[in-house]
Formats: structure tokens, sequence, C-alpha cells
């Protein structure tokens, strides 16, 4: 079910600048700039989602004198 949600809101997301570009430049053009600017978001957001996700949550690198339960519980599993 989390993949189709997924898959829901991607088809969404990318979809929008489509319509949105098909509007208000014209024609199919606008809706292949829209698809340009769609592709642009999803490998971006692809690419860019680990950066995004440890920068939104502040992370920061810890070493095993630090943080040596936490490093136990990886090395177990």
């Amino acid at each position: 079910m989390n993949q189709f949600k997924t898959a829901a809101l991607l088809g969404l997301l990318s979809g929008l600048p489509i319509a949105v570009s098909y509007w208000a430049i014209g024609g199919t053009s606008g809706a292949f700039i829209g698809l340009v600017i769609a592709a642009g978001m999803n490998l971006g957001s692809w690419f860019f989602s680990e950066k995004i996700a440890l920068g939104a949550y502040n992370a920061q690198p810890v070493d095993a004198s630090q943080a040596p339960e936490l490093y136990g519980m990886v090395e177990r599993a």
C-alpha cells in the first residue's frame, strides 16, 4: 500500500507542473516544458533526498567513542 501511495504522490507532483505549464504556456510545447521541469524535480529529489532528510534533523556524524550503544546495535543488525 505504501508503494501505491508513493507512486500516487509522485504522479500528482509530476502532473502539477505539466498541467500548469500546459495552461500557462499553452499546448504541447508547454506540456513538454512542464515534463522537463517535473523530471528535473524528481531527479533532484531522488539525488538529494539523503542530504535533505539529514539536514532537516540537523544530523551529525558520531563515532564509536561518543555512542558505543548505538554502534553495538548497528553491528548486531
